[in-house]
């Protein structure tokens, strides 16, 4: 679970929210609660169906995401010459991104969420039942899509991949919007490689504390029975 973990301090440093693991192929929703394994957020299942608890969800905020690893060298070419930038023009061009070190990333996307409408009442409901574990359990209250997103992260020290397009198509790709249909033109030493595609990317989530007999909220109003959970930080090496 190293590249997971490595995956979900990106995402908490650059956008503050939490890794879905796989991304763009899990299935999380708003509501899902789980636990913690191995330093990513696992479901076990959703407060509808399992505790009776009610929402709605609502859109939320967007964000952006793009990171590239300080050990990744990122080259433009357009009409076979270096480029800092792509121009939005359809003339052949390549993008050439190597990773000086393994588990290092190139992440692209532009993020857009549903989130739960109600949470505090929500929360008041999930401290009363008597089979929910406060001490654990943490619940999904936003989910965060890329669409056309570009996911890469390497493998070996010594990873690469080309892909060759139109200038404009690359610009795309740049800017968190990669069109479907690109591909690699080639590749080497890659470990997670998602190229123009859409699904969850990140998750918020919240837990209800127990002190005693009472329900409350670190650091906030003692008669809010919940807090935002961002407590599963992981000593990983600030360069990933």
């Amino acid at each position: 679970m190293g590249l997971a973990k490595d995956f979900n301090k990106v995402l908490q440093d650059e956008v503050r929210i939490q890794a879905a693991w796989l991304p763009i192929t899990n299935t999380f929703e708003v509501g899902d609660f789980g636990v913690i394994s191995d330093g990513v957020f696992t479901r076990m299942g959703n407060i509808t169906p399992d505790f009776n608890v009610a929402f709605t969800a609502k859109p939320g905020a967007g964000a952006g995401l793009n990171f590239t690893s300080k050990s990744v060298r990122v080259l433009r070419f357009q009409a076979e010459a270096a480029v800092n930038a792509f121009a939005n023009e359809a003339v052949d061009a390549k993008l050439r991104i190597e990773f000086g070190k393994e588990r290092s990333f190139f992440l692209r996307a532009t993020l857009t969420s549903s989130e739960m409408d109600g949470i505090f009442k929500a929360a008041q409901e999930l401290a009363n039942k008597p089979r929910w574990n406060a001490g654990k359990f943490k619940v999904v209250s936003a989910v965060y899509t890329g669409t056309n997103a570009t996911i890469l992260s390497s493998r070996d020290s010594n990873a690469a991949v080309e892909i060759s397009a139109k200038a404009d198509a690359l610009k795309k790709l740049d800017l968190g919007a990669a069109e479907a249909g690109l591909a690699f033109s080639s590749k080497t030493g890659m470990g997670l490689e998602i190229l123009g595609q859409s699904g969850t990317v990140g998750l918020r989530l919240f837990k209800v504390e127990q002190d005693g007999p009472k329900f409350e909220a670190v650091g906030a109003r003692k008669d809010l029975p919940y807090s935002l959970s961002t407590d599963w930080e992981s000593e990983l090496p600030d360069d990933v």
